[in-house]
């Protein structure tokens, strides 16, 4: 393996969580320093309220306070209002005017991009996922990877056959705090667990 093919891979291992958890920005680490022709190339699948908020808006922060080495190359929506906004966003905050796609297919099928970032509705996840390592890119998908179970088994062979790094947006399981506590449970250090209670409330209406 190349070393900018694994710079790569290790760009995408360390930024994912951070490209997704926006609130938890500021605890990750820097990413990994490369060469100056080995920028990591972007393209981004659905800019709306997920897509702009949390991932354009991630990446340029990325980009410009923790010095990675990536550019937001690429922009493909169907409705240009969102597709415009992250136009005009990253060329205000990047100076760099990123290609836009009408259609997600074009955006794979560009040579100048390696990796993309998918926040479309649901329901596409799962095809855009398994044309984007058809086309040979990285990718970060928002939940839910698939819509049904079948559509994940086919995921899953596709990215185990690609040799392409995947990861799907469930930010909750990359914060560290759940490592520690899966630590302490393994050894033993809370005893025997007979029980345990979650609650969840999210006031978005």
């Amino acid at each position: 393996m190349s070393e900018k093919t694994e710079s790569r891979r290790s760009f995408l291992k360390q930024s994912a969580a951070a490209t997704i958890a926006a609130s938890q920005f500021a605890s990750v680490a820097p990413a990994k320093a490369y060469q100056s022709n080995d920028r990591l190339r972007i393209g981004i699948i659905g800019p709306g309220r997920r897509g702009f908020g949390s991932h354009v808006k991630t990446l340029v922060k990325l980009r410009n306070q923790k010095g990675a080495n990536l550019d937001i190359t690429g922009i493909n929506d169907v409705y240009t209002v969102h597709r415009d906004q992250a136009v005009n966003y990253i060329k205000q905050e990047t100076g760099q005017t990123p290609k836009t796609y009408q259609d997600y297919r074009d955006l794979l099928n560009d040579k100048e991009i390696d990796a993309v970032c998918i926040a479309t509705p649901d329901h596409w996840h799962a095809k855009q996922v398994l044309d984007a390592l058809e086309a040979g890119k990285h990718v970060y998908c928002e939940k839910p990877m698939t819509h049904h179970i079948s559509e994940a088994f086919d995921v899953v062979d596709a990215w185990k056959k690609s040799g392409l790094v995947v990861q799907v947006g469930v930010q909750s399981t990359s914060i560290p705090i759940w490592n520690e506590v899966r630590a302490l449970v393994d050894e033993g250090k809370l005893g025997k667990i007979v029980q345990f209670q979650a609650e969840s409330f999210r006031n978005s209406l």
